[in-house]
């Protein structure tokens, strides 16, 4: 969707603003309560993570002819590009409702191979059994919350060896003018469970996507670390 002009201009006037009042709290000094820094990985969790283009380009190095899904379809786009480029064998797709991907008459939805499942994400992903998935593309709530309650349900039902890719690794959306909690909700996770940082795509506007690929042996997971939801009460 393209911005008017009255948009254009007001995402102007914003950002002026923005600099105005920012400027002289020198950036750095309030990133901390605005922007909490992200946890710093450790090295073997990123031992042999290929970086590529774009989110396609992930698509490619993914298992063709699994079971996958994605979460949070909307239009049904990328939903397209997945059927197109790793031909599953079967692909759910999940979002809370069926006006955007209903609105352009998405034509998955008529192939046999092909689920819609309506509502809460992580109550519905939790219907499945346990390794059942060889990936599931997590592109739906983007708060903190949202994001840990899809993986605490999505980390069972992914195979071992299988994937959680995540959309929109990046802590501010420009587009939105709003903070994202993908990466420290993912972040956390590889700290706490032992997965690897398999993939790392690139995004034009830096929405980048980051994939996880779940241990071959099931690891215990740490405790849950409170890091993020302390520096928010700060």
């Amino acid at each position: 969707m393209r911005a008017s002009l009255e948009q254009r201009e007001w995402f102007h006037r914003m950002h002026v603003e923005w600099f105005r009042v920012m400027q002289p709290l020198h950036g750095l000094q309030i990133n901390q309560q605005l922007f909490p820094p992200l946890p710093t990985l450790p090295p073997e969790r990123l031992q042999g993570c290929l970086l590529l283009p774009s989110r396609e380009a992930l698509l490619q190095h993914l298992p063709e002819g699994g079971i996958c899904a994605e979460i949070g379809t909307q239009e049904g786009f990328f939903a397209e590009r997945i059927w197109t480029i790793v031909h599953p064998q079967r692909l759910h797709l999940f979002d809370l409702d069926r006006k955007w991907i209903f609105a352009r008459e998405c034509h998955l939805l008529t192939r046999p191979e092909v689920t819609l499942h309506l509502g809460d994400s992580s109550t519905r992903l939790a219907e499945f059994p346990h390794d059942h998935f060889d990936w599931i593309y997590i592109d739906g709530d983007h708060s903190y919350e949202g994001v840990k309650r899809d993986i605490d349900v999505a980390r069972t039902r992914v195979k071992p060896g299988g994937y959680l890719i995540f959309n929109d690794f990046t802590i501010w959306s420009p587009a939105e003018c709003c903070p994202y909690g993908v990466p420290y909700a993912v972040c956390e996770f590889v700290e706490q469970s032992g997965w690897n940082v398999a993939y790392f795509a690139l995004h034009p506007h830096l929405y980048n996507d980051v994939a996880l690929q779940r241990p071959q042996q099931r690891q215990q997971t740490k405790p849950s670390a409170t890091l993020f939801n302390e520096m928010r009460r700060e």
